[in-house]
Order: C-alpha cells, then sequence, then structure tokens
C-alpha cells in the first residue's frame, strides 16, 4: 500500500511540472469594433435600470430579470420600456447598485425576449461616449411617452362603436321614414 501511495505521489509531481496549455472558463472575444458591434447585437439601447430582481432564485429562473426605461435606441428595440434577462452568476454586466444608472447596453433576441449576453460590451453610459457619438446618426424613433399602447385598443374599440351605432340609427330612420310615406 505505501509503495502504491508513494507512486501515486511520484507520478503526480513528475507530470505537474510540465507546462499545461491555457484554459480559461470563458474564453471571450475581444471587445469588438463600433462596426462589429452595431452587426452582432440585435439590440443596442441606452437605457436607464429601473429595477433589477434579486428573487430569481427564489422564482426558480435560471436568468436574472433587469428592468430599463429605454431614453435612446440605435437598433432593434422601439419600446419605451423592456425587460432583459441576464446570467446571474459570473455574467452580470449590470451591477446590483445600478437603480437610476445610465448604460449601453447591447442586446441579443432569443424566443421573443432580449438577452444581456456573456461578454457583451454593456457599460456605464460614462465610458461609452465615443460609440453614442459614432451612433448619432442611427438613433431610432421611440413612441411617444405619453401613448398609452393598452388605452389603443379601448379607443379603437369605441371608435368602431360608435360608427357602427350611427350607421344603425342611419339605416333604422331611412327604413321608419320608407314606412311612413305614403304612397301615390
Amino acid at each position: 500500500m505505501k509503495k502504491l501511495v508513494l507512486l501515486l505521489t511520484m507520478f503526480l509531481v513528475f507530470f505537474s511540472t510540465f507546462p499545461s496549455s491555457q484554459v480559461y472558463a470563458l474564453s471571450c472575444e475581444e471587445i469588438p469594433s463600433k462596426e462589429r458591434a452595431y452587426q452582432k447585437y440585435d439590440g443596442i439601447i441606452v437605457g436607464v435600470v429601473e429595477k433589477i430582481d434579486s428573487n430569481f432564485i427564489f422564482k426558480n429562473e435560471s436568468s436574472r430579470k433587469v428592468k430599463l426605461t429605454v431614453k435612446q435606441s440605435y437598433k432593434g428595440v422601439r419600446e419605451r420600456t423592456i425587460t432583459i434577462d441576464e446570467d446571474p452568476s459570473w455574467g452580470r454586466l449590470i451591477e446590483s447598485g445600478s437603480i437610476g444608472k445610465e448604460y449601453l447596453v447591447f442586446l441579443k433576441r432569443e424566443n421573443e425576449k432580449w438577452i444581456n449576453p456573456l461578454c457583451s460590451p454593456t457599460r456605464p453610459v460614462a465610458e461609452a461616449k465615443e460609440e453614442l457619438a459614432y451612433w448619432k446618426e442611427k438613433k431610432l424613433m421611440l413612441p411617444d411617452k405619453s401613448v398609452d399602447k393598452k388605452a389603443i385598443p379601448s379607443i379603437t374599440g369605441t371608435i368602431i362603436g360608435i360608427t357602427a351605432f350611427i350607421v344603425t340609427s342611419v339605416l333604422i330612420a331611412l327604413s321608419i321614414r320608407k314606412k311612413r310615406k305614403p304612397a301615390k
């Protein structure tokens, strides 16, 4: 038994002296150029962090939800408010104490969800002045803040209802008038 332990120890010492190839847990690409980032990501925004869901573990979710108010969209995002998914462990790009802070966020679209992917160049706006100046021409129009998307269907329904009522009333009035007219 002692010989086996001694042999294993010598084996481990011998092979531990050989240099190993480098291994990384996460091998991200270099930060992409402005042009490459614009091509690579489905959505690029400047957003203000409104809420970070820290209860994702208790909800049995695999990602942390971050709610953002979109101040400016440069690609893909046309809503004023979005919720993005972010890796909850070692992929956090938006810090937990970031409520109220502005970020330049690079997003991927997967299964109708916005994802802040690992290795994206998401960072505080203060560190992204060069990109923002470069993309100034690419700004997208966002809906007016005063327009409530949930109210639009009810307004449309009201207009259709009023139109149907007026048309029905006119048809009934014409029908009654025709019946009252004596035949000549």
